[in-house]
């Protein structure tokens, strides 16, 4: 076999080699419009009528959790607001990112996610029912009881929506990040 052919072979072999994790990856995330789908099919809201009397209140606004801790795997990391715009995730390497969209501690579904590295939630797998999260946001101190690990497939965006109270923790997981790891917890 002749020089650039060889070239050309080995070439193509790393090409597809970073292409396919590339893809995989880029497949593995649920597109905002899936979320807001989801979110339409399982929260239908409808108009006020012109009859009804309709009371405009100033939202509140929302902050970030600041911390998240897991005494049974050792985990304790700041946590900072996060998007999803065009499909790309708010993640950072140095801590949890709280899902800006999702409700606050007491109040709804506070989806927290992170990278599944040993320093962010690569410990996550670890944790079982009946483990404490502790979820700190303006000087308060929200405790949760895990009830549930499962991992779930990537597009499958209705295992981290729900309407109760709750915490849910998102992570990749598996080979090639072909695989979510969920972990709902209640507030005790």
């Amino acid at each position: 076999m002749s020089k650039t052919k060889t070239f050309l072979l080995q070439s193509t072999v790393v090409l597809l080699a970073s292409l396919i994790p590339a893809l995989i990856v880029w497949r593995a995330y649920p597109s905002p419009q899936r979320i807001r789908q989801v979110y339409a099919q399982t929260d239908p809201v409808s108009p006020p009528s012109q009859e009804e009397e309709t009371v405009v209140a100033e939202e509140e606004p929302r902050t970030s959790p600041n911390f998240v801790s897991i005494p049974s795997i050792g985990l304790a990391l700041p946590v900072a607001a996060g998007v999803i715009s065009e499909n790309q995730w708010t993640l950072y390497d140095d801590r949890v990112s709280w899902l800006s969209t999702s409700a606050v501690p007491g109040g709804g579904n506070v989806i927290l996610y992170a990278h599944n590295r040993p320093h962010l939630f690569g410990g996550l797998h670890e944790v079982g029912v009946g483990d404490q999260i502790f979820l700190e946001r303006e000087g308060w101190e929200y405790l949760y009881e895990v009830v549930e690990v499962r991992k779930v497939t990537p597009d499958d965006v209705g295992a981290i929506l729900s309407e109760q109270d709750q915490l849910t923790l998102y992570t990749c997981d598996g080979t090639f990040d072909q695989r979510r790891l969920v972990v709902i917890a209640h507030p005790r």
